[in-house]
């Protein structure tokens, strides 16, 4: 059940006819597929966030870290070609400031892939979205009931 739809009158007055109830029914089961609807498209979206920050997760690892990486190499190798002392202290502080850099960006790599609930990518796409044909919810439909202390009250779950 996603929700009710309360239809009341006051007190003493005529309970409601068929005629005026049956159209709750359609009215309902329209809601409760509006509702599912924007369900999944929060879902879907969902799965295109987390998708995207897969894609720059390895984009990142892929294209930066190997890049920086290799710089690091580069300069250290290099070092030993320097005669002047300062000049081979300031490589070998750029070699330690790009292994930061590296550490930095595979901690934000996990970050992103690591971000929200701890679910798989799968499992959190099967959550979000529920099975299909509303996953035992109930389905929707008009139940004549009391209303708030008054007669002739009908609510339609959907």
């Amino acid at each position: 059940m996603r929700g009710v739809l309360l239809l009341a009158r006051r007190e003493r007055r005529a309970p409601f006819t068929e005629t005026e109830t049956a159209p709750l029914a359609s009215f309902s089961g329209q809601a409760a597929v509006a509702m599912e609807l924007a369900e999944r498209r929060r879902a879907a979206e969902q799965v295109a966030l987390l998708e995207d920050r897969d894609r720059i997760a390895r984009d990142l690892h892929d294209l930066a870290i190997q890049r920086l990486f290799a710089t690091g190499m580069t300069l250290q190798s290099a070092v030993r070609f320097v005669q002047h002392q300062e000049a081979s202290e300031r490589l070998l502080r750029a070699v330690d400031d790009l292994d930061e850099t590296i550490k930095i960006i595979r901690s934000t790599i996990f970050g992103l892939r690591s971000h929200g609930d701890g679910q798989g990518l799968a499992a959190g796409a099967a959550g979000a979205g529920g099975p299909a044909g509303g996953g035992g919810r109930g389905e929707p439909g008009l139940h004549p009931g009391p209303a708030h202390g008054g007669a002739g009250g009908h609510r339609c779950a959907a």
